[in-house]
């Protein structure tokens, strides 16, 4: 995630090690390198769409799938209870 995007408060952004390069000890530089090159910017994580509508609106997330209309953004869908 962009470091200038706004999240929305009701979304929690965690950073999440990789299971199969945890659980591989020669695969350990894997990890250490992608979070190198993420962490510096060298490789972009998507920006976030952020769609209110809990959901009723999936329906649009799902068209915008359909066209191919998300030009390599990650859909996220806020729920408010």
């Amino acid at each position: 995630m962009m470091k200038e995007q706004q999240v929305p408060n009701n979304v929690k952004v965690v950073d999440v090690e990789m299971k199969q390069f945890v659980l591989h000890k020669e695969d350990a530089i894997y990890v250490e390198v992608l979070n190198e090159v993420v962490g510096s910017g060298r490789i972009r994580l998507p920006e976030l769409d952020v769609l209110n509508g809990g959901l009723g609106a999936i329906k649009e997330d799902l068209e915008m799938l359909k066209r191919d209309d998300l030009a390599g953004r990650k859909l996220v869908v806020t729920w408010n209870s």
